[in-house]
């Protein structure tokens, strides 16, 4: 029977380990798709109320709490886990002989080896860390719990220290090899710098994390160490989780088997033998021989093929490629289902790389490059149905796929083969980057297109557009960049004018892109090819939320003109609203409307709600508008009343262009009551759905989903929904109604298009519609062809009517809130669970449950039955005694007689309790740095060793504590010593002590060293000094303090030139005073001095001496000038430059000095002359000499008998300087005139030489010439010529310059048959530019004449005619600005100008500017010369502009407050702000004062003067306090509050007191723990008295004793109480508990001393009883047995000679009782008179004590069946009269039930092997059958 038992054990558990696995596994699989549902996904790691108790998704980098660090190595981690291991090599106990290991403990002491020797391990101090403290995540704690699972440790390089050297990972100081008391070091730290981001999957609770519970029963707790942005991410990283999980319990059972098989492989061998021969029979029959075995074998086998199996269902082929080759062969073959690269990748270089494709594969990038090289492409072609995916495993790295194929292709070859053929394309994380901005990057050739292309998560950087639009019959993108490669460019995600950002993308993305006027978001209906990011990228974002909260109407209004296109708006009431006007929202995008319990009252306003348009730059024809109430209970209210307090569904006016473009709008309502009061002709109806004109224009489906609500009409005939009149071309309208009830006269759901449709158009199959009638009956529509304008409640006002639509069946659960308690509480709490019946028909309850058992209980068992629409309020929920502080949460469960489950929550929040009492002792108010203090929390014997901490906080310049830990500061400062509780379970009045650390006031001296230098161009230094103490003249050796703290100096004095050279200018910069711990404690010191010494540098002895330079040449006009000098070689340092003033000039005749002076040495611009000496300087000559006049004349001509004038030659001379004059040197041809000083030639022909002669001329007036005296030799030719008349130009003429050559006008003529006009030489002279001479006309302004003349070369004529003419100047407009005074807006400003002409003039100055400022531009003339201003000037002109203050953006601050007899200053304004009179003393009431309001930016924006700005201003009054019977104080004593304030006074008892009563101006009042609360309004007096704490002393009641006093009796603190326990007949006393600690008795008197809290006694007896320890449980055999022999653990002096048999006293005669213990022997002759069966031996003792068993009087049976079933029945069924031995009974005992500390593996190996023995019993019941 055992083994029998056995095996079903094994099934049992082997059944139950299946199920706990396999349930397991499903809800691991079945808990990620609730996740992805679930999941809140944060994009910062903000704490946000909504996601309370939510599952959020947070990622980002973890901050550790506090640095680490290790003052022994010297080092700062930033981490929150470091694990520090500190080994000491030692002894260990062996077999024989002692051996040696590193171990971070001594783990004994003294060891003793196998031959006697003794070895000692020495006791050494060894700090190992292990530390993993909590972290933060932006806003979040991260707890130990989340951070432990974090593996990312590093190793710490620990520098080498005194007498530690590196060996390997550790450092250790073990010189050679190791000896015991050696000690070596590592560590290793996360390295959060190394870590990056993080992502953690839990609820949030409060600002940290916990366990969130799926419905699947798992939970969802774990950190992943990448960051993970989306649900996509999410869903690998969950998918990953499965799939470690499966494989780990696979292992796990794989495991357990074989350790089974090894541990009970005796019990399987005996199980095979047992079937062995239970198989004779087949065996005999040769029926399968050796069939155990194959069945242990097919079994085994049928295991492992299940696990194999198990280990691959549907798991994909993958193959991991370094390679071209490997990548082409894997991607072309028919197996692998995922090809991984492990490296970058270049193609082919040769040829086009080709994939042929028949099967869908994954390309997994794992964060590596596909290179496309320059002259192939990459083909794929698709030979079946497939879908192809490029995807990046490795979120670490960003993927490439770079194209630099340039071949005049497309770079991405595509061919479909087939057009049957189903192809699917999806590109996740791979970033694409094309050298062109051409081309489409995925487009296919041929007929033949993708089924669908997806983009997800990637950049595309070149092409023209992201996909052609014939590659594809749908497209989506998701988080997608396109921008062009090249610059500036044109550029598409598709260049379609079919598509519309709506076709492309899914409702919460949006597009955003850049063009020529900035950056734009597109609206949805825009086409693609109308999105072109010239200027930057496009770019497909996920749209953002922004979640606003509304507490006021002007906040609801700011939060309706937040919602735009950009974003999905989220608008919450955060309490009651009511309207004072109409409000209008615009419906863009997705808008909640969420009640959350609050009433939106819209009076006789309407609740407009405009779908869809806003402006041309504001639109989304895919819009959503969502009202709901996520409030406890759907109480949330839009309550309304008549014509205009309803809610308007409508839209406005837009372009033509748009209003026929489809439109899909959605209205869901989701919880809350909505309700329209109002008996009017118009007030029938809630929402009013576009029914203005607008909405019937624009092609309008709008989908209307009603989940839950409750909707009141209070006009008869009323309804909750009206349409305007059908329209099918301009309006549609879908419905679903799921649960609600519309209460009102003759309601109905609605009419015109709602009203025309069926009801089973509109509601879905499982559910039903109930509705009311005049005799107030309740009738299911069974109909539900019945148009909705047909269902309607009854007009009869005498009952409340309804429609009401609910599933057919099911229960709504409220969620349960327990009221609060207090830590230690005894009352426990407990509410009512509600259960309504929301179904169509009555419903029975069969259970109600909560989990979390440990924490609450349901009450009550019943299973009432719900009617339709009621509640039933049976159940109960409630906590359980002894729950932590904190809020609790459990999941209350009800299932109906359906087996259908429904939930609620019920929650319990736990206050910690208060404690009083709390101190810090041991720290004076001040102290002086170095003093020694050790401080002391007092009050704290409740909390625990753990249960509390002081914290310090340091004062800072504000004000204000900043937290610097638990560890007592050392450093000056003011600090706050507060004693924090830790136990979560108490909470305490913050004990607090402020005090200060002073500084050290003894003078500390910092002297530097003098030294001297001598110049050689580099610095010098002398970083030396000493450091001197308490004006003691000697330094301080090693320049450390009395009190070892160590002064450091910067030394900055530095010299390099003579003038560095000054008294103290070895300057000392900053002193640092360092501790042992190298800790700052500078600010510890406040007499710190520096007495600074003296650099000196002498200057280079080696004088320099400058030459100046001389110069000589012959006069010119101009000065004459040497600038250059000499100096001596060899002085000057590299880099020093000499400069030296030459001034001399000699423009006359003469000669002159050439001076030196200002002589210096000069670097980089800097004066160094002192560095050098100088010497005597010597000055250079200059001499000018006299010059020839560069005289110039050409031959004459002059006809016979004609004359040439002396005035006439003089013109033709040029270069003289002096007077001229004539003289013929030869030839008689003329002869001189004097008197017309001409010279005449006579009749004949010929040459006359003549000489023109320039006087000197002395310019410097020193008698010595400049000019020489110069002579000219010239001929003039007497010729026989005509002379001719020259004529026809106007004389005197004046033109204006415009750019152009100008003449006189006019035609010139000759004496005909002279002379032709164009043989004439021209020639005109003028002042134009200086002095203008030329063949050309001129062009520039000036006074001209043109001279035409026959030339002197013709032989026949002669003749000259001159004119004058004048170019004057041409005249401009005056440039002027159109507007000169600008106010400051903090753009740039450029004033515009009129007359400007870019051609002809000039500008500079401030042209633009963007301060406040007075600002000129000068404009000025090109060209003066030719032109002028209007009114005949050319002085450049000064426009003059200026930038004004402007006025402040500022709120005048509201609700200050002061108290009376106060200053003005007192009361602290906003920044900006300043009161004018802040000496101003306050009165009490609301008072007005004058302030000034002064911009941050006072250059641009005015100061704003006078501001009035009102202060109330409150009384003060006493709160005094007293303790007029002592034992205790009361704080504060006096203080003074202001009027309306409240104030906490706190009651401090004496121990062993607490708070009796509390009078508040005479009046008594209830006290908060030890604190109350009141309110000022006037003078206040509190006193407190107090008592001694009563407690209580219960006496459980016991039985078998007897305690005196008993029951509860009350004591006094500090009382003694004795009690005295006698234990009862029988009975012995045992041990007596107080509090649960054993206490020792005086006698029978338990005495209680300095009772100090309630206290529970408990007395713990015994019921005297013996064992029969020999003979037990016996069987007598009658004729084979002499006696029945009993041994019992009793003294036996205590034997009375009481034995019963049966219950029947036996008599003495009929045994025989001894000593050994107590031993009684039934006489043979009296139990063979016994009955065959069981009796009872009962032997009783003195002291009330009883020894029982059980014998069992037996017959000798016959030997009749030896088979092997009856020796297995018998051995199952009868028990040996006696064993065999000791051992054979502990065996036996051994075998039976296991016992705590069995090793739980052997269990679960049993369940794996108990497959096996579950084979054989089968094949053993069926032989038994057969048999």
């Amino acid at each position: 029977m055992a083994k029998k038992i056995k095996i079903v054990i094994y099934i049992i558990v082997v059944i139950f380990s299946v199920f706990l696995i396999a349930k397991a596994i499903k809800q691991e699989s079945g808990a990620n798709p609730e996740i992805l549902d679930k999941v809140v996904i944060l994009d910062e790691a903000k704490v946000l109320p909504e996601n309370e108790g939510k599952l959020v998704l947070v990622s980002g980098k973890l901050k550790a709490s506090e640095v680490f660090k290790d003052n022994t190595f010297g080092i700062e981690l930033d981490t929150f886990r470091v694990n520090k291991i500190v080994e000491m090599y030692q002894y260990k106990a062996g077999n024989d002989e002692v051996g040696y290991e590193w171990k971070d403990k001594v783990e004994k002491k003294t060891i003793t080896s196998g031959s006697g020797g003794i070895y000692r391990n020495p006791e050494k101090s060894m700090s190992s860390i292990n530390k993993c403290d909590k972290a933060y995540l932006g806003e979040f704690t991260v707890s130990e719990k989340l951070t432990q699972r974090i593996n990312d440790n590093e190793k710490v390089e620990l520098p080498e220290i005194e007498g530690f050297k590196r060996k390997g990972e550790y450092l250790t100081n073990s010189k050679w090899g190791p000896s015991v008391g050696d000690i070596r070091i590592k560590m290793s730290y996360v390295n959060l710098e190394k870590l990056g981001d993080i992502s953690i999957l839990a609820k949030q609770v409060g600002d940290g994390f916990d366990e969130y519970k799926l419905d699947t029963g798992a939970y969802a707790f774990n950190v992943y160490q990448t960051k993970i942005s989306n649900k996509e991410e999410l869903a690998k990283a969950l998918e990953q989780d499965s799939k470690n999980m499966a494989g780990g319990m696979i292992f796990i059972i794989i495991v357990l088997i074989i350790i089974g098989i090894i541990l009970f492989r005796t019990n399987i061998k005996n199980l095979i033998d047992k079937i062995k021969n239970k198989t004779s029979k087949w065996k005999e029959n040769g029926f399968m021989k050796n069939k155990t075995k194959y069945l242990v074998v097919i079994l085994l086998m049928l295991v492992s093929f299940l696990l194999i199996g198990a280990t691959n269902v549907n798991a994909a082929t993958t193959a991991e490629v370094n390679n071209y080759s490997d990548l082409t062969d894997k991607m072309s073959d028919n197996v692998t289902d995922v090809v991984k690269l492990t490296s970058d990748i270049t193609l082919r270089e040769d040829s086009d790389t080709t994939f042929s494709l028949e099967m869908s594969k994954t390309l997994d990038f794992n964060g590596f490059t596909l290179i496309v090289p320059e002259h192939c492409r990459f083909k794929l072609i698709y030979r079946n149905s497939l879908d192809l995916k490029f995807i990046n495993s490795d979120s670490s790295k960003r993927a490439k796929l770079n194209l630099l194929s340039n071949t005049g292709y497309t770079p991405i070859y595509n061919e479909i083969t087939q057009a049957e053929h189903n192809v699917n394309f999806e590109m996740d994380g791979i970033d694409v980057e094309y050298i062109k901005d051409l081309e489409s990057f995925w487009q296919t050739v041929g007929d033949y297109r993708f089924n669908n292309v997806v983009f997800k998560n990637l950049k595309v950087t070149g092409f023209y557009e992201i996909v052609d639009t014939r590659a594809y019959k749908t497209t989506k993108f998701s988080n997608v960049t396109k921008e062009s490669k090249n610059g500036p460019s044109q550029t598409f995600l598709i260049k379609s004018s079919t598509l519309t950002v709506d076709d492309v993308i899914d409702a919460d993305s949006v597009i955003v892109y850049h063009d020529r006027e900035g950056t734009k978001i597109a609206n949805r209906a825009d086409k693609l090819d109308t999105i072109n990011a010239y200027w930057g990228p496009i770019t497909v974002k996920k749209k953002e939320v922004q979640t606003i909260t509304a507490t006021t109407e002007a906040e609801l209004i700011n939060a309706a003109n937040q919602i735009n296109n950009s974003k999905d708006t989220i608008i919450k009431l955060g309490g009651n609203i009511k309207l004072t006007a109409p409000l209008e929202f615009y419906v863009l995008g997705n808008v909640t409307l969420d009640l959350i319990g609050n009433t939106l009252d819209l009076t006789e306003h309407s609740l407009i709600f405009n779908y869809g348009y806003k402006d041309v730059n504001n639109y989304n024809f895919r819009s959503n508008l969502t009202i709901k109430d996520s409030g406890f209970g759907n109480s949330g209210k839009i309550i309304g009343k008549g014509f205009d307090g309803r809610v308007r569904i409508s839209t406005i006016d837009m372009p033509e262009e748009l209003k026929n473009l489809p439109k899909t709008y959605g209205f869901t309502i989701d919880g809350g009551t909505y309700a329209v009061t109002g008996t009017n002709s118009w007030d029938e109806y809630i929402f009013d759905v576009f029914s203005d004109s607008e909405p019937k224009e624009q092609n309008i489906t709008l989908n209307v989903n009603v989940k839950k609500g409750i909707f009141e009409v209070g006009k008869v005939d009323g309804e909750i929904f009206y349409f305007p009149s059908s329209d099918n071309n301009n309006m549609k309208a879908n419905f679903n109604f799921e649960t609600l009830m519309v209460k009102g006269l003759g309601v109905k759901l609605g009419s015109n298009i709602l009203g025309e449709k069926r009801i089973d158009e509109v509601v879905p199959t499982d559910t039903k519609i109930y509705y009311t009638t005049d005799t107030n009956q309740v009738i299911e529509l069974e109909d539900k062809a019945t148009i909705v304008r047909n269902v309607r409640t009854s007009t009869n006002a005498i009952y409340p009517q309804y429609i009401k639509l609910a599933k057919e069946t099911g229960l709504s659960v409220d969620n349960v809130t327990l009221p609060n308690v207090t830590f230690g509480y005894t009352v426990v709490p407990e509410a009512t669970i509600n259960i309504t019946n929301i179904g169509a028909d009555e419903l029975k309850i069969t259970n109600v449950t909560v989990s979390d058992t440990d924490k609450f209980e349901i009450n009550i068992s019943s299973q009432p039955t719900i009617g339709i629409g009621a509640t039933n309020t049976d159940f109960k929920v409630k906590a359980k005694t002894g729950l932590n502080a904190g809020n609790h949460t459990g999941t209350i469960t009800v299932t109906d007689e359906n087996g259908k489950t429904y939930t609620a929550t019920v929650t319990l929040k736990v206050e910690p309790k208060q404690l009083t009492g709390l101190g810090i002792s041991g720290l004076d108010s001040t102290w002086v740095y170095g003093t020694t203090k050790t401080p002391t929390a007092t009050g704290v014997d409740d909390l625990g060793a753990d249960g509390y901490e002081i914290i310090y906080s340091k004062k800072d310049s504000s004000g204000n504590y900043a937290n610097i830990g638990n560890k007592l500061p050392i450093l000056v400062g003011e600090y706050k010593a507060t004693l924090s509780v830790k136990n979560p379970n108490y909470t305490a009045s913050g004990a607090s002590v402020d005090f200060e650390i002073t500084p050290i006031t003894t003078e500390v001296k910092v002297k530097s060293h003098d030294d001297t230098f001598t110049y050689d161009g580099t610095e010098h230094t002398k970083n030396a000094y000493d450091v001197l103490w308490a004006n003691n003249a000697s330094p301080r050796t090693d320049k450390k303090l009395p009190n070892g703290d160590l002064v450091t100096a910067e030394i900055t004095g530095k010299v390099r030139d003579v003038k560095d050279t000054d008294l103290e200018n070895n300057t000392i910069g900053k002193i640092t005073i360092t501790n042992a711990d190298n800790v700052d404690v500078t600010n510890c010191y406040n007499n710190i001095q520096k007495s600074a010494g003296k650099l000196t540098v002498n200057p280079i002895t080696t004088t320099i001496v400058v030459t100046a330079g001389s110069e000589t040449k012959v006069y010119d006009g101009t000065e004459l000038t040497k600038n250059t000098c000499t100096y001596t070689d060899g002085v000057l340092l590299s880099g020093d430059m000499l400069e030296a003033t030459i001034t001399g000039s000699q423009k006359f005749v003469g000669s002159s000095k050439n001076t030196v002076s200002n002589v210096k040495v000069m670097r980089n611009g800097e004066d160094i002359t002192s560095n050098y000496t100088m010497g005597t300087h010597v000055n250079g000559v200059l001499e000018v000499t006299s010059a020839e006049q560069p005289l110039v004349i050409a031959d004459q001509y002059v006809r016979v008998n004609g004359s040439i004038t002396k005035d006439y030659l003089e013109q033709s001379v040029t270069g003289n300087v002096g007077n001229i004059d004539f003289t013929i040197k030869s030839g008689t041809a003329l002869t001189y005139n004097s008197t017309n000083e001409e010279y005449v030639a006579g009749a004949t022909a010929g040459d006359v030489v003549m000489t023109v002669t320039a006087a000197k001329m002395d310019l410097g007036g020193d008698n010595t010439p400049e000019w020489k005296e110069t002579t000219k030799d010239f001929t003039v030719h007497v010729v026989n010529k005509t002379d001719v008349n020259i004529s026809g130009l106007s004389n005197n003429e004046t033109f204006t310059y415009d750019g152009n050559p100008k003449m006189p006008t006019g035609t010139i003529s000759v004496n005909a048959g002279t002379v032709n006009v164009s043989d004439l030489e021209v020639k005109y002279q003028g002042t134009g530019t200086t002095s203008y001479n030329s063949a050309t006309a001129p062009t520039n302004t000036g006074t001209y004449t043109v001279t035409y003349k026959v030339p002197d070369t013709n032989t026949n004529y002669t003749g000259t005619f001159s004119v004058a003419f004048t170019i004057k100047k041409a005249q401009l407009d005056k440039v002027t600005i159109v507007k000169d005074t600008f106010e400051y807006t903090g753009d740039e400003i450029v004033p515009q100008d009129s007359n400007f002409d870019l051609n002809k003039m000039n500008f500079s100055g401030d042209i633009k500017a963007t301060n406040v400022g007075n600002y000129s531009i000068t404009v000025s003339l090109k060209d003066k010369d030719n032109y002028e201003w209007k009114d005949g000037t050319t002085t450049d002109l000064v426009l003059n502009w200026s930038i004004t203050q402007a006025t402040p953006d500022y709120t005048v601050p509201i609700g200050l407050t002061s108290v009376k007899g106060k200053v003005l200053s007192d009361v602290v304004l906003p920044t900006g702000f300043t009161w004018n009179a802040p000496a101003t003393v306050l009165t009490a009431g609301t008072n007005t004062y004058k302030a000034t309001f002064t911009p941050v930016d006072t250059t641009n924006y005015k100061t704003i003067m006078d501001i009035d700005i009102e202060v109330d201003v409150k009384n003060i009054f006493d709160v005094i306090t007293s303790v007029p019977g002592g034992n205790g104080t009361i704080t504060p004593s006096k203080i003074g509050v202001i009027e309306g304030s409240k104030v906490k006074i706190t009651f401090t008892p004496n121990t062993g007191y607490m708070v009796d009563k509390v009078l508040v101006n005479g009046i008594e009042k209830t006290a908060t723990g030890n604190e109350i609360e009141i309110t000022v309004d006037e003078e206040k007096t509190v006193e407190v008295s107090y008592k001694k704490i009563p407690f209580t002393i219960t006496v459980e009641e016991v039985t078998g004793a007897t305690v005196d006093p008993d029951g509860t009796v009350t004591v006094s603190y500090g009382d003694n109480k004795d009690f005295t326990i006698t234990a009862n007949t029988g009975y012995k006393l045992v041990k007596v508990l107080v509090n649960d600690v054993e206490k020792t008795l005086d006698g029978n008197t338990l005495k209680l001393k300095n009772i100090t809290s309630n206290m529970k006694i408990k007395v713990v007896v015994e019921k005297i009883e013996y064992k029969v320890i020999e003979g037990a449980e016996q069987t007598y055999t009658i004729t084979e047995d002499t006696e029945a022999r009993f041994r019992i653990d009793a003294d036996y002096s205590l034997f009375n000679n009481k034995v019963y048999v049966d219950n029947v006293l036996v008599d003495s005669s009929n045994y025989t009782s001894k000593s050994g213990s107590t031993i009684i022997v039934l006489n043979k002759d009296y139990v063979d008179t016994l009955a065959v069966g069981e009796h009872t031996l009962k032997v009783a003792f003195t002291d009330g004590g009883e020894a029982e068993t059980t014998f069992t009087i037996a017959r000798k049976a016959e030997d009749n069946n030896n088979n092997e079933d009856n020796n297995e029945n018998n051995n199952e069924n009868n028990t040996p009269s006696k064993p065999e031995n000791k051992e054979e009974m502990k065996d036996k005992d051994n075998g039976s039930n296991p016992k705590t500390g069995d090793n739980i593996i052997l269990y679960v190996a049993m369940a794996s092997i108990s497959i096996i023995g579950l084979g054989a019993i089968i094949i053993v019941s069926k032989k038994n059958k057969k048999n």
